[in-house]
């Protein structure tokens, strides 16, 4: 049964009440049992107060109870009525204990309504009979602001709202709904007065055949007052009707306002990169192919060492003994302190950290290079003068 889905007409949501009745009718039965068992013991505890406490005080702390229990058996009634519209399984223990704090909010809430309705009450009393304009105000608050928050109670036990924020979310769900609303009212007005003359008109007639039976000293067969328990259980249930009928509307017209309030969201559009194909590059080849914005004016020594040829890489990568390939990596990427060397004569490479092998290969280079470099400084500068005198001729 999808209550939430699509917008449902008050009539489809009349008739699916009897059949959320005929779903929860077990769980309803235990409901009643567990409140005639929490009645039976409040009555009990004030029993005992009495002895003890003022009777003001006990009157007081009696209208305070009676409030609460019902406040507590309504809210549990709301959430049970939620679960099975939603095919729900949550047992009753469940919904008992998610109901104590709704049920203090809901009872904070009768207390907030019933100071306004107390003051009209008071007005009407106190003012002379012939003023008419206290009844019309009545009947527009009632007509008005009464159908436009009566939504609160289920705002208090579904939507866990505080007492103030209850009115406020049943203001805003009728908002440009107040002829459904007023219908709904209606509808659910017709339904209790229906089924109010239906069962006291058939407990009129039933009763007092039961009562002439014992007042003629007649015995009653087990068949007549199973019959009698079992009408009076199916006339409970069936008063049920129209308190579920106002929750379905909630829970309908609630989905459709979140439906309304959404559809404006739209997702931001997922970024997809290109993916690029990666190729792995040696790093003598990435030293190769990169060029700086600003190229050097070229060096002759510099030029002069291109000419080397590096017999033996730094990481042999045909290595098969896996240990002593991690040993020579390391040694590599993580030099000791003696194994690094740093060219400071000339400005012209950074500090370089080389293997042993490199190292040992470069120092042989330059104890060839050594000898022709003294050799070239020992050398007195040719003299071009002829050779532009030549020219000139």
């Amino acid at each position: 049964m999808n209550i939430t889905g699509e917008k449902q007409n008050l009539m489809q949501l009349w008739l699916k009440s009897f059949v959320i009745l005929n779903r929860c009718t077990g769980k309803l039965l235990l409901l009643v049992a567990a409140s005639v068992f929490l009645l039976a013991l409040f009555v009990l505890a004030m029993l005992l107060i009495a002895q003890q406490v003022p009777s003001r005080m006990v009157q007081l702390l009696g209208l305070l109870g009676m409030w609460l229990w019902s406040a507590f058996v309504a809210t549990v009634f709301m959430q049970l009525v939620q679960t099975v519209s939603q095919e729900e399984q949550q047992p009753l223990t469940e919904l008992f204990s998610a109901s104590v704090l709704p049920a203090f909010n809901l009872l904070a809430a009768n207390l907030i309504l019933s100071v306004p309705l107390a003051l009209l009450g008071l007005a009407g009393r106190l003012l002379p009979a012939g003023i008419l304009w206290m009844p019309v105000l009545q009947l527009v608050l009632l007509l008005w602001v009464g159908v436009r928050i009566v939504y609160y109670p289920c705002a208090v036990a579904l939507r866990h709202k505080s007492p103030l924020e209850s009115f406020k979310y049943s203001w805003k769900l009728t908002a440009g709904r107040y002829g459904r609303t007023l219908l709904m009212c209606i509808m659910w007005t017709l339904t209790l007065v229906i089924l109010t003359g239906v069962i006291s008109t058939v407990l009129a007639l039933v009763a007092p055949e039961v009562l002439r039976g014992q007042l003629m000293g007649g015995s009653l067969s087990w068949l007549t007052i199973s019959g009698y328990l079992a009408g009076m259980i199916v006339a409970a249930l069936l008063y049920t009707v129209p308190f579920i009928f106002p929750i379905l509307v909630f829970l309908n017209t609630d989905a459709q306002v979140l439906v309304q309030t959404d559809h404006t969201f739209v997702p931001l559009p997922t970024l997809t990169l290109p993916q690029t194909k990666q190729n792995p590059v040696h790093a003598q080849q990435a030293d190769a192919t990169f060029k700086t914005p600003t190229q050097p004016a070229p060096d002759p020594k510099r030029e002069e060492l291109k000419g080397l040829d590096v017999m033996q890489t730094s990481v042999n990568t045909g290595e098969k003994d896996a240990p002593d390939l991690e040993q020579h990596l390391e040694k590599v990427y993580k030099p000791q302190k003696e194994d690094v060397m740093e060219y400071i004569n000339e400005d012209r490479m950074p500090t370089i950290l080389f293997d042993d092998d490199m190292a040992k290969l470069l120092q042989e280079n330059n104890a060839q290079l050594a000898p022709k470099a003294q050799t070239e400084e020992k050398q007195p500068p040719k003299d071009d003068g002829d050779e532009t005198i030549k020219m000139s001729k």
